[in-house]
């Protein structure tokens, strides 16, 4: 029998519950509970009037006078199989807000009892395997839920995977992790943060030449966000001694990307470095014309002009300044604001994919 499909009541809605509901939608929840308090001392058989004010004990953070309304509903024998779905829902909200999210789970088991293959239900184990940060359970969860609706989102399976991966990172089990990065490189060809976590797990095991080779993949794929691995590969290929390589490496990314204003940093930063002052002047003096909005690059020149007088002290405030920006660069996600030092590809307040930016 579908649980969603049910024949009209005949009885009259209680305006009482109207009332409620026109509370809620407009946030008086304290006006709201009172209305839903009302109906369930008038009449204990409504069913939805409990649940109404079990949600408004959740959303006003009091979840386990929610737990409480609802375990009580749970031990009634009338319920209809609409309404078991409904009360075994909010019981599984009331959980999750309580952050028990193994008794969350068993309740979604529970639901799978009523009707199975629910998108609800299927949902709902998704977020909490999220908050518990298991995406291997999350990732099998979401390929299940993506076939039932027919729909094929490579770029999410590859995130979940990703995700995956970089808690296998945590846990040292770098060789796995790479599996992970591997996998969701096969799903998502043109994904990019898995080659930036592989470099990351190659650079831990000591095996600079591969880490490398996945930092300048990341670089090659995503050249809006290259300059995260900037620092690792200049200081990897410098452990190494193969100075040469850097300016290889920025050059190349300033071939398939010509505007790329911090390769353009990196270049000169290089040059100055080695003495070529002259090289490092032109580059800065050429992309100051294109970007003169270019804070970063003002400074860099002002380094470089300060290095012709020879004002070592004004330098040094310089050079300070450049690491303390490198350092307080801010990553905001376009959908909720939140704000994070690191790039992220999944937001862990409001779950948006690929919503980060640098603050400018």
């Amino acid at each position: 029998m579908n649980l969603f499909f049910w024949r009209k009541r005949k009885d009259k809605i209680n305006p009482l519950y109207t009332e409620g509901l026109n509370l809620m939608l407009a946030g008086e929840h304290a006006s709201a509970m009172e209305k839903f308090r009302q109906i369930v001392k008038q009449d204990t058989e409504n069913i939805n009037a409990y649940n109404r004010l079990a949600e408004l004990y959740r959303q006003t953070n009091r979840p386990k006078q929610a737990l409480k309304i609802h375990l009580s509903l749970t031990i009634r024998t009338n319920l209809t199989d609409f309404q078991k779905v409904q009360v075994h829902r909010g019981l599984l909200e009331d959980w999750e807000a309580l952050g028990k999210y193994h008794k969350a789970l068993k309740i979604a088991e529970k639901l799978y009892s009523f009707q199975k293959n629910n998108l609800w239900t299927l949902k709902a184990q998704i977020r909490i395997y999220k908050k518990m940060n298991d995406w291997k359970s999350a990732h099998q969860i979401l390929t299940q839920m993506l076939k039932i609706r027919h729909e094929d989102n490579k770029p999410l399976e590859a995130l979940y995977l990703m995700q995956y991966g970089i808690t296998l990172m945590q846990q040292a089990q770098y060789s796995a992790a790479r599996k992970q990065f591997e996998h969701a490189n096969h799903i998502d060809p043109n994904g990019a943060a898995p080659h930036l976590y592989s470099g990351n797990s190659y650079s831990r095991e000591n095996n600079p030449e591969k880490a490398i080779e996945e930092w300048s993949k990341f670089a090659q794929k995503d050249p809006e966000n290259a300059f995260l691995v900037f620092e690792k590969i200049e200081k990897t290929y410098f452990e190494m001694g193969q100075f040469g390589r850097i300016a290889q490496f920025y050059e190349s990314v300033l071939r398939n990307d010509t505007d790329n204003v911090q390769a353009t940093a990196g270049l000169a930063d290089f040059y100055e470095k080695k003495g070529d002052t002259k090289s490092a002047l032109d580059l800065v003096e050429r992309t100051l014309e294109l970007e003169p909005s270019s804070i970063r690059m003002r400074l860099l020149y002002s380094k470089l002009l300060n290095k012709i007088g020879e004002k070592p002290a004004v330098n040094q405030q310089i050079d300070n300044m450049l690491n303390i920006m490198s350092k307080t660069q801010v990553f905001i996600c376009a959908e909720c604001n939140f704000q994070s030092e690191d790039m992220l590809w999944l937001c862990p307040k409001c779950s948006a994919e690929n919503s980060f930016h640098i603050q400018t």
